[in-house]
C-alpha cells in the first residue's frame, strides 16, 4: 500500500493507527516517574536481602525491573520484592523489616554484587 496514493482522511486513519499503537506498546515500558524509591526487600527464604537502587522501571501489573549502582538488573514480581524510601522514614531500615516481616528474619545486604 502506497501513502502518497491515499486520499488526506485515509492517511490521517493511517497515522492515528500507527500512533495509537505505538503509544500503547511504549507505555507498558515506561518509568513512573510519580514515586522515588532508594532500596529494594527481596524476601526469599526466611530472609531479606536490602538491595539499593539506582533506578527502577514499572513494567505494569505486579512486575518491575531493578538496577544497582553496579548496574546488576533484576527482573522481580512485588509478591517478593518491596520498594521503598528510606530518605523520609523515622524508623531505621532494620526497624521497618522487622516490623513488616516480624523479628526472626535474617537481613542480608547487597553490593557490589555480593550478598553479605
Amino acid at each position: 500500500m502506497k501513502i502518497k496514493n491515499l486520499n488526506i482522511r485515509s492517511k490521517a486513519l493511517v497515522l492515528l493507527g500507527l500512533t495509537s499503537v505505538t503509544l500503547s506498546l511504549t507505555g507498558c515500558s515506561s518509568v513512573d516517574n510519580r514515586y522515588t524509591y532508594d532500596k529494594a526487600l527481596v524476601f526469599n527464604d526466611k530472609c531479606v536481602t536490602i538491595v539499593d537502587i539506582n533506578r527502577w522501571v514499572d513494567y505494569g501489573g505486579d512486575r518491575f525491573q531493578i538496577k544497582t549502582p553496579s548496574g546488576i538488573e533484576y527482573l522481580t514480581n512485588n509478591l517478593e520484592t518491596k520498594l521503598i524510601d528510606t530518605r523520609e522514614s523515622s524508623l531505621t531500615l532494620e526497624e521497618f523489616i522487622y516490623q513488616i516481616y516480624g523479628n526472626d528474619i535474617e537481613i542480608r545486604y547487597f553490593s557490589d554484587g555480593k550478598v553479605k
